[in-house]
């Protein structure tokens, strides 16, 4: 699993030996870690009939890469000058030749896979790709400086075509959006390793995206850039020929949604090869709440050393209290009806969380004007998609303050509100804030650039809950619309 080179190019936390626990495999997966070491995993007759059915077969194919294996995941077809079709024919070769060195000594694959499902209950499995096949698993070589044999493996699969389910996804289910052509392929947000190219394609920044590199795309596309919304008012977002995949594009159009073992992105739509520090995980971990918490901070206009309130913790509540934090706030307080989502926000360091109670509605209102000395906050973001919160948000709004709403993405219901000492007495700035183009999603990319190291910086894997497959998509949508998970994220390929 590990090489000379990689225990040369970092510096490990630890370089203690780790026997296999789920803890260690996710110090390993977050390459905290050089390896584990299963002890007694095999007898000594057993390696011997192995080294030499090796030998018989002269199965020696291990080759020295450039540029060094740094990461785990990375494939052999991208180290190789040769076609992704032909690094998979040259596997099933080699697969036939390991299985029958194997046949003839014993099988370390299948036994490193039983104790790896032994030890996390996990579905373990070769990794492979559709239309191509399983990759390679079983790697024999010789070590550099001497004579021992040993077998690398990767058989603990890692996604890399991901899309996630949010609160849009659960009102698609419900009929709740307007205009959308059912049947649809739902999956909005989705990063994944790109197969082919129609042609020469390059990403914003020029950069030319060749088959196997992890890209992702904005998911609003065929804004006109002609019509009055777009050339007059500057809001791109209320063109009324935009179209967003997984939501406006029926499935009788192709395959125009994440929650697809494959995908089809149209000419014209924006794509962007992911920079080598943010690996896909973090990426959908951000999903499309970061944009869109992005366009509600711009909104916001946060000044340092404001008190902000993030009505709601979700991932657009989460994703805004974070960058509220990143914006100078001298406060920032989250409240939710979740202890659990509540309990995440303050592992990314907001200063205070308040539940909301339902025998005492106005605790929470209580409690911030108490926070702020009575004034209520400079800025408070609304996240949560329900109505009655806007009333409240209004109340927990200093005079003079800004209130942005960001959560309300359907028709959930009407309150009632008095214009004069609700809004106008107060001088209160409302703010509307409808979807994101593409310079949110750019930003967002670049934000995870700079934040990555969960170690020093932000752990935006924290936000994902649980992975699911695509036989689990309906459990998937249950578990987000009743709170029981925070982000889910479909694994097509799964």
């Amino acid at each position: 699993m590990i090489t000379e080179n990689q225990i040369k190019s970092k510096v490990w936390e630890s370089k203690q030996e780790y026997s296999l626990t789920k803890e260690s495999l996710k110090m390993l997966w977050e390459n905290s870690i050089p390896l584990i070491r299963i002890k007694d995993f095999a007898t000594k007759q057993e390696c011997d009939s192995l080294v030499a059915q090796a030998q018989l077969f002269n199965f020696d194919s291990y080759q020295n890469v450039y540029p060094k294996i740094e990461r785990i995941g990375i494939t052999v077809f991208e180290y190789n000058r040769i076609s992704k079709s032909a690094y998979f024919q040259a596997v099933e070769r080699t697969t036939k030749l390991r299985d029958s060195i194997m046949a003839a000594s014993f099988n370390p694959l299948e036994r490193l896979m039983d104790k790896i499902r032994d030890c996390t209950g996990a579905n373990v499995r070769i990794a492979s790709e559709p239309l191509y096949g399983n990759y390679y698993a079983g790697l024999i070589r010789k070590i550099e400086q001497g004579t021992q044999w040993h077998i690398d493996y990767a058989p603990s699969e890692q996604s890399e075509w991901e899309s996630e389910v949010c609160g849009t996804d659960v009102h698609l289910l419900h009929g709740r959006l307007e205009g959308v052509p059912y049947p649809i392929i739902p999956g909005h947000f989705s990063v994944g390793r790109v197969v082919e190219t129609g042609g020469q394609v390059r990403d914003v920044n020029g950069k030319l995206i060749r088959p196997g590199a992890i890209a992702t795309f904005l998911d609003v596309h065929e804004t006109c850039y002609n019509c009055w919304y777009c050339l007059v008012a500057k809001s791109s977002t209320r063109c009324p020929q935009r179209k967003v995949y997984g939501v406006t594009y029926s499935a009788k159009d192709g395959l125009l949604g994440g929650w697809s073992q494959l995908i089809y992105l149209k000419p014209g739509v924006k794509v962007i090869t992911l920079p080598a520090e943010v690996s896909p995980k973090q990426f959908i971990a951000g999903g499309c709440a970061l944009p869109t918490a992005i366009h509600a901070i711009d909104r916001a206009q946060i000044q340092i050393g404001d008190n902000v309130v993030v009505q709601g913790s979700g991932p657009v509540g989460l994703s805004a209290a974070i960058l509220a934090l990143l914006s100078g706030a001298g406060k920032v307080i989250v409240i939710d009806k979740f202890e659990s989502r509540l309990k995440v926000a303050q592992s990314f360091g907001v200063d205070e969380t308040l539940i909301i109670e339902t025998d005492n509605p106005r605790q929470h209102i209580e409690r911030v004007l108490e926070l702020t000395n009575g004034h209520g906050a400079d800025v408070t973001i609304e996240a949560t998609g329900v109505p009655i919160a806007v009333k409240e948000g209004l109340a927990m709004t200093r005079n003079g303050g800004r209130y942005v709403i960001v959560g309300h993405y359907t028709n959930t219901g009407e309150i009632l509100i008095n214009p004069h000492l609700e809004i106008n007495l107060k001088h209160i700035d409302i703010r509307g804030t409808w979807g994101i183009d593409f310079s949110h999603f750019y930003r967002m990319i670049e934000l995870l650039k700079r934040h990555s190291d969960s170690r020093k910086n932000i752990a935006w894997e924290n936000l994902i809950s649980r992975a699911y497959t695509l036989k689990e998509i309906n459990q998937a949508l249950a578990d987000v619309e009743h709170g029981y998970v925070l982000k889910a994220v479909i694994q097509p390929n799964s």
